[in-house]
């Protein structure tokens, strides 16, 4: 005795008496199996072509190194890349620029200036040297001058880490020292230990 595998009766025969059914012709039946596909990742520039201020979590560009929130850096424009797709960005030491060294005028030194800082920044330096010359008057001590204060404005306005007058670049000055403890790859400059009152360096 064994049950139809279609009425579930007890049979005796491979013909159902109740439903006439053959036994033993029922096909296999293959179940196909359903993985769960993996998720695909959408790259960063699609993402930034359909919405630019698209929200992040808070990070530093990968370019400029600024703070930023959006997939899009505000700073510099770069489009950051996903974690699995980064190039490798190790900051490179210190850049050195002279503002000065066709005597230009205070305010093409300091647009000098800006630019400079904006391209170190994009090109991943640690520290940027500005050569800006230390006359006590006439163009050099003008471009001096003004070159201080635009970088202490900076610095009180954190746009820049920290930076260092020339004169001041010994580890004689307690707050270089201080400084150099955190970028001590700043001692393998030429101007280091030179009181050097033609130079500032800007930190990021």
């Amino acid at each position: 005795m064994f049950t139809c595998e279609m009425c579930g009766e007890d049979i005796d025969e491979n013909i159902c008496p109740f439903c006439e059914t053959v036994q033993g012709l029922e096909p296999e039946i293959n179940v196909p199996s359903f993985e769960r596909p993996n998720p695909t990742k959408v790259d960063n520039r699609l993402l930034a072509a359909i919405n630019p201020n698209q929200k992040i979590s808070h990070t530093d560009c990968q370019m400029c190194g600024e703070e930023i929130d959006s997939i899009v850096c505000p700073y510099c424009e770069t489009i950051q890349e996903t974690e699995t797709h980064r190039p490798s960005r190790k900051k490179r030491s210190i850049k050195s620029v002279n503002i000065k060294d066709d005597l230009p005028l205070v305010d093409e030194a300091l647009s000098r200036l800006e630019r400079e800082i904006a391209s170190a920044r994009r090109s991943g330096y640690k520290a940027l040297k500005v050569i800006h010359g230390y006359g006590s008057s006439g163009r050099g001590g003008a471009i001096k001058q003004e070159v201080h204060r635009v970088i202490r404005r900076m610095y009180l306005n954190d746009d820049v880490h920290d930076w260092i007058p020339g004169e001041d670049f010994s580890a004689e000055y307690s707050e270089t020292l201080e400084t150099l403890k955190h970028h001590s790859y700043l001692e393998s400059d030429e101007d280091f230990r030179n009181n050097n009152r033609g130079i500032s360096i800007i930190i990021f």
